[in-house]
């Protein structure tokens, strides 16, 4: 798909356009095909202006678990992975004290987490891998952007 902004009009071409379970939209009906697609353009200029939200975990797991809960973890990533919301995850281990780990998750708004996460059939069988953790969390709070950042490629 692609969208050329030409004063005034949006030119839309392409074969198909998708809904965000991945599913095909407006076979047959071009009306509906071009409107789908001018809402995937939006939602697309929404994530590249990386105004997330950011969902961070602080954990202090008991000493000697730190294994299975890596495990957890690694199995419950393809949960999110699976996510349109989830923009992307990340687990950190403390240097200084082994057993402390911050889980930042990124979605794309708080109602992304909120309603589609929890709503989602994802987010039964993600919360029964990291339930055994639950007790060990420090702090879960969301955050927003302030728009001071630095990024550099590696």
């Amino acid at each position: 798909m692609r969208a050329v902004r030409a004063g005034q009009f949006v030119f839309v071409s392409g074969i198909t356009a998708t809904a965000e379970d991945g599913s095909i939209v407006g076979q047959g009906d071009p009306d509906a095909k071009a409107t789908q697609a001018l809402k995937n353009i939006e939602v697309d200029r929404h994530l590249d202006s990386h105004a997330c939200h950011a969902e961070v975990i602080r954990y202090k797991i008991a000493e000697g678990w730190e294994p299975a809960f890596e495990d957890a973890y690694r199995q419950a990533q393809t949960y999110l992975a699976k996510l349109p919301h989830c923009l992307g995850y990340e687990l950190t281990r403390c240097l200084k004290e082994s057993n402390r780990y911050v889980l930042l998750i990124r979605w794309e708004s708080v109602d992304g987490h909120m309603k589609g996460f929890r709503g989602s059939p994802a987010f039964q069988p993600f919360v029964a891998l990291i339930a055994p953790f639950f007790k060990q969390i420090e702090e879960m709070e969301h955050y927003e952007p302030t728009g001071i950042e630095l990024t550099k490629a590696a």
